[in-house]
């Protein structure tokens, strides 16, 4: 995974945010949950039950936001319908800031994605 500096994952970051929307969200999950795969929904939805608590600074909703956005955008660097390879960028970016904000994500968090995960694989 590439290193960035925050102020180039902070620039990312409130590019995407500004598209985030959360119907989007949920349509992609429902649409490509199966395709996009466990680790990296799972992420997401950590990502996602993150955003939702009141007590995170704006700043981390931020990031959080654009990393949603970009899971759910069209224009990506590598197009999501390429087998295989379509949502390694995805993750990439989702992945980079569930790393970096892994101290907010806390065990209500993470039991909320998996039983998530639960429902959408059966």
């Amino acid at each position: 995974m590439a290193n960035f500096s925050d102020e180039e994952l902070t620039e990312s970051m409130n590019k995407y945010a500004n598209t985030y929307d959360d119907s989007k969200f949920w349509s992609i999950i429902r649409k490509y949950g199966k395709k996009i795969g466990g680790g990296l929904l799972t992420k997401a939805l950590q990502l996602y039950y993150l955003l939702q608590k009141g007590d995170v600074p704006n700043k981390i909703k931020l990031m959080i936001m654009g990393a949603l956005a970009y899971l759910v955008s069209p224009v990506d660097l590598i197009p999501d319908l390429i087998p295989l390879l379509g949502w390694t960028d995805d993750a990439a970016a989702v992945g980079l800031v569930v790393n970096q904000l892994s101290n907010y994500i806390d065990s209500d968090i993470v039991d909320m994605a998996r039983k998530k995960i639960e429902e959408i694989f059966g």
